[in-house]
């Protein structure tokens, strides 16, 4: 997933582009192509940060469900941990891709940290909050699921 940073017409009609990535995605379905590729994706984030939402969706999953079905509740902690990190990144990323004042024309940093500002608190804040929504919204659909067998997915 790309956000673009400028873009410029050249004189021969061509479209010179400079894009930010700001999250690795699965493409699911091809949607468009012309003028220009859409699809719908899936947000993958690092193995890292979904396995480090593990203690919580298990203690989540496990408290939210009957003591005969913790074991498959079990076969979930991927799921609501991936839910968990979606929410994250998308939390952190308007305050990582921000804007960095002090350098000319429309240099960016991924990650201008500063703990001066006070705003990184702010933001992990309303992450964790995004996190905690993520983590119970799959659980609910979790919950839908194993109560009834051979459903999809809830949308």
């Amino acid at each position: 997933l790309m956000r673009v940073v400028s873009a410029e017409r050249r004189d021969d009609s061509r479209l010179a582009l400079a894009v930010q990535g700001l999250s690795r995605v699965r493409v699911l379905n091809e949607t468009q192509k012309e003028p220009y590729a859409r699809a719908t994706v899936q947000l993958l984030p690092d193995d890292e940060i979904v396995s480090s939402f593990y203690p919580r969706a298990k203690e989540l999953l496990r408290q939210s469900t009957d003591s005969a079905n913790k074991e498959e509740a079990d076969n979930w902690l991927h799921t609501v941990s991936h839910a968990a990190a979606v929410a994250s990144e998308q939390g952190w990323q308007d305050f990582e891709i921000s804007p960095v004042e002090g350098f000319a024309g429309d240099v960016q940093v991924l990650s201008p940290f500063n703990a001066e500002s006070g705003m990184e608190g702010e933001v992990a804040a309303r992450a964790a909050k995004a996190e905690q929504d993520a983590m119970s919204e799959a659980i609910d659909k979790v919950q839908s699921v194993m109560q009834h067998p051979g459903t999809a997915w809830p949308g």
